[in-house]
């Protein structure tokens, strides 16, 4: 069982681990490499975004197609989410290991920090990704969403608040995080949505009554080409999280 962890959490092997994992991805040229699995959000002329009713099954199918590749460049590493509705956030902003363009290995050797940025090159030229966050304390209102979404008795509400949060704090980062054309090449979309597939995870565990339309159910998720049915259960994916 793949065991996602807390980013601000993972120790100095962990985290060089998980920095190597992303540098061989965006070294990769064409076929499961950074750019076409970033470029399957929103490329420019070929969007993916899915509708509303689809939005968290659409990304747990995402985050998993990116696990898996992860997994088969670099053995043993697991994607890991960033909580960004914790207190703290609101007090610190984006946390330096998403932050900061360099980082220090457990031998004190210098790195670059692949978490900070990645480059887009779908457009005939290559440019790196770009933020421009709004105050620490701005991101009250999308962990207050948050907060609004998991009191919610059925998935529908759940859903469709979730989504609104996720805006909101895509909006936040601002810069190419707030362009769905974009969006994915930010390394911080994957920690993100890694968030609010984990906070899904907490509310099924909640809620376990909670009903899944049979037309949700059915739906299917592209370009996974897998329907929804099969990404509820996580434990069946073969991951938890921490």
């Amino acid at each position: 069982m793949r065991i996602r962890k807390n980013l601000l959490k993972l120790d100095k092997t962990e985290l060089q681990g998980l920095n190597d994992g992303f540098e061989a991805m965006v070294a990769v040229e064409g076929f499961g490499g950074y750019q076409h699995i970033a470029g399957v959000y929103g490329k420019p002329g070929q969007p993916h975004r899915p509708p509303t009713e689809l939005f968290l099954p659409w990304h747990r199918a995402y985050l998993l197609s990116f696990e898996r590749v992860l997994a088969r460049l670099w053995p043993g590493v697991n994607p890991a989410y960033w909580d960004w509705t914790e207190p703290a956030a609101s007090i610190k902003g984006i946390p330096g290991r998403l932050r900061k363009v360099a980082y220090a290995d457990k031998d004190q050797g210098v790195w670059l920090n692949q978490f900070c940025r990645a480059p887009i090159d779908c457009i005939g030229h290559e440019f790196l990704t770009e933020r421009n966050p709004g105050k620490a304390e701005d991101l009250k209102p999308s962990a207050a969403k948050v907060q609004e979404a998991f009191e919610q008795k059925g998935f529908e509400g759940f859903n469709r608040l979730m989504e609104e949060a996720s805006d909101g704090f895509r909006a936040w980062v601002g810069g190419h995080m707030n362009d769905n054309d974009y969006a994915a090449y930010d390394p911080i979309f994957w920690f993100h949505i890694a968030n609010v597939d984990r906070i899904w995870s907490q509310w099924q565990q909640a809620q376990p009554e909670a009903v899944v339309p049979e037309s949700v159910l059915n739906a299917t998720l592209d370009p996974f080409a897998i329907k929804v049915r099969e990404v509820i259960n996580i434990e069946r994916l073969g991951y938890v999280y921490e």
